[in-house]
């Protein structure tokens, strides 16, 4: 009868404890809780201040702050000297570049100008055509006309034998070139308005040319009209001597 008893009461203990253990399980949260410590200010009004071991360090002393000055020299380095170099040469090389380049334009302006100045001047020695004068036959003869005086002065002094063939042609030039003749005339009086002074001694020149050739002709036509008068009066002289003789 006691052995029973003791057997259920065993049996009842080990349910319960079964069932304890499980309710047990079952409300045991899964992450563990940790508690929460105390604020800072808390701790600090706990706990008595404690004195550190090391005394503290000293305070850092600082400068008071001054902007860098504007005039203060720039420390060059190798890569900016280089740099500076090289902007220099570039420089250069580009003036030089542009100084060749206006002096073969000029060049070639004064060049063209010449060319204008030189076509344009034989342009204008040659005569219009409402003259009539041509150049090919009538230079021609200017030429053998020169010829001709020098070689009628071959046998003269050094004096004729200059003076004589550029005369002779410049004669034959004012017969059968006289268009031409005067435009080299003006073209040589241009040339020479330049130089004030040759341009005087040629008007005292062409003066003193004109007057003796003119000279010449009044002279000319004196001997002619002399020579009239004494042919006239050979002629009367031997018309009477004639009469007379009849």
């Amino acid at each position: 009868m006691h052995a029973w008893v003791y057997s259920r009461v065993a049996q009842s203990s080990a349910v319960l404890g079964g069932s304890a253990l499980a309710a047990g399980l079952v409300l045991t949260p899964k992450r563990s809780v940790s508690a929460e410590a105390p604020p800072v200010e808390v701790q600090e009004a706990i706990e008595p201040k404690r004195k550190p071991i090391y005394d503290p360090p000293p305070p850092q002393t600082t400068s008071p702050y001054q902007p860098p000055s504007p005039d203060a020299p720039k420390k060059y380095t190798p890569t900016d000297t280089l740099a500076t170099y090289i902007r220099s040469a570039r420089l250069q090389t580009h003036k030089a570049a542009l100084q060749a380049e206006d002096a073969v334009n000029d060049f070639m302006n004064k060049t063209m100008a010449v060319e204008h100045d030189i076509s344009s001047t034989i342009a204008s020695l040659a005569p219009g055509r409402e003259t009539g004068e041509k150049l090919l036959p009538g230079s021609i003869y200017v030429l053998v006309a020169a010829m001709a005086g020098s070689i009628v002065t071959r046998r003269s002094n050094i004096l004729f034998r200059v003076v004589v063939p550029p005369a002779a042609g410049i004669g034959a030039m004012y017969v059968v070139l006289p268009h031409t003749r005067q435009n080299v005339g003006n073209l040589i009086w241009e040339w020479e308005k330049k130089w004030p002074q040759l341009a005087n001694t040629h008007m005292q020149a062409q003066e003193r040319t004109e007057k003796f050739v003119q000279t010449g002709i009044a002279h000319t036509k004196m001997s002619v009209g002399m020579v009239e008068d004494y042919v006239r009066g050979g002629r009367e002289a031997a018309q009477d001597w004639l009469r007379k003789g009849k």
